[in-house]
C-alpha cells in the first residue's frame, strides 16, 4: 500500500522533529499524539512544549491530520525564531549601552550624575513576594496572561533568573494550552 504520509509532512516546511504516537481503541477511534520541536529550541524550552492529540475515526484523521497539524506547527516554529531573534538584538542592545554607561560614568563627576531613587532589598522582596501570590491566584484561576503579565523580571531579580525562566515557561504552556481547549469548545 503505497501512502503519501511522509510527503505532506515535508509539506508543512517546517524544519524539526516529530515525535508521533499513534493509539487504536476498540471503539474505532484513533488518537494520535504530535511532539513538534523546533531545531533552534533549547532543551529546557523543549520540555516544556507539551504534545497535541488528535482523535477521530482513521477515515476522518486521514482527511484532517495535516491540515488541523499546520498551523499549531508553524505558531511554534515561529514562536522560537521569534523568540531567538529577540534574545539575540537583545544581547546586542545591553552590550553597547553597557560599555556606554561605564565610559559616561568616568566622564562625569559623581555629584552630575542622576539616579532612580533606590528601591531597598527589603521592598523588593516585598514586591517579589506580593508578585509570587498573586501569580499563584492567578495561576489557580486559570488566567496565565494575566500571570505573565506580573511575573517579575528577571533584570530586577537576577538571583531568581532560573525560577523565573522556569514559569515564565510553564505559564506560557499553560496559557497556549487553555486557549487551544477554548477553541476546541
Amino acid at each position: 500500500m503505497k501512502t503519501n504520509f511522509f510527503e505532506a509532512l515535508e509539506s508543512l516546511n517546517v524544519k524539526g522533529v516529530f515525535n508521533i504516537a499513534i493509539q487504536i481503541k476498540d471503539d474505532d477511534q484513533v488518537i494520535a499524539s504530535v511532539l513538534f520541536n523546533p531545531e533552534i529550541s533549547h532543551k529546557e524550552q523543549q520540555k516544556s512544549l507539551p504534545p497535541m492529540l488528535f482523535t477521530g475515526t482513521s477515515e476522518h484523521l486521514g482527511e484532517t491530520f495535516f491540515e488541523e497539524l499546520l498551523n499549531p506547527v508553524k505558531k511554534t516554529a515561529e514562536g522560537f525564531i521569534n523568540k531567538a531573534h529577540y534574545e539575540k538584538a537583545l544581547q546586542e542592545a545591553i552590550a553597547p549601552k553597557k560599555s556606554e554607561k561605564s565610559t559616561k560614568k568616568s566622564n562625569v563627576e559623581d555629584d552630575q550624575i542622576e539616579t532612580a531613587p533606590a528601591v531597598s532589598k527589603e521592598e523588593m522582596k516585598k514586591n517579589y513576594e506580593e508578585a509570587m501570590k498573586k501569580i499563584e491566584e492567578f495561576n489557580g484561576l486559570c488566567k496565565y496572561e494575566d500571570a505573565l503579565k506580573i511575573l517579575p523580571s528577571e533584570i530586577d531579580y537576577p538571583e531568581k533568573e532560573k525560577e523565573l525562566k522556569k514559569m515564565a515557561i510553564d505559564l506560557d504552556r499553560k496559557a497556549k494550552q487553555y486557549a487551544d481547549q477554548l477553541q476546541l469548545l
